[in-house]
């Protein structure tokens, strides 16, 4: 899926987790990318237990973190899909269910997105980064503990 955005400034149609020089380029293209949105982010690598892999882990407001994972290990099946799972909403807020591919429908503290290869990567997180910056994905829980479903829950 094509997403306009401001993409970052090399070929990235060449890019894959499959490399280590790419992986690193990689994160620190997201990394970038998430402090020009003021989002926290902090790059490491899967040393002893997932060498072939970095991890970009990024933390906004209201408790809201995701980690993107460049693995150079990647199923041969679905090579460079990236699946985001958004997570940590503090209480008293949720999710909006048209600001992400799937929001959980119980509380709307998580959030699920999928991207194919790192230019639709760069280009969901552009959106998703800038709509949270601004405070557009959060909306304020109806009350304190509240279960009912996030708005438009996703599900039948």
């Amino acid at each position: 899926m094509t997403r306009p955005c401001e993409e970052p400034g090399q070929a990235v149609t060449r890019l894959t987790g499959r490399r280590k020089a790419d992986r690193a380029t990689m994160a620190a293209q997201v990394a970038r990318l998430a402090a020009g949105h003021g989002i926290a982010a902090r790059v490491t690598s899967g040393e002893h237990q997932r060498p072939r892999a970095m991890f970009v882990d990024l933390e906004g407001p209201h408790g809201l973190r995701l980690s993107v994972a460049f693995n150079g290990d990647s199923p041969r099946s679905e090579p460079d899909t990236y699946v985001l799972s958004w997570h940590g909403v503090a209480d008293g807020w949720r999710l909006s269910a048209s600001a992400f591919a799937h929001v959980n429908p119980y509380r709307g503290h998580k959030a699920t997105d999928v991207a194919h290869g790192f230019t639709d990567l760069y280009c969901l997180l552009s959106q998703r980064l800038m709509a949270i910056a601004d405070g557009s994905v959060f909306i304020p829980a109806a009350q304190e503990g509240a279960t009912a479903p996030a708005e438009g829950g996703n599900r039948p």
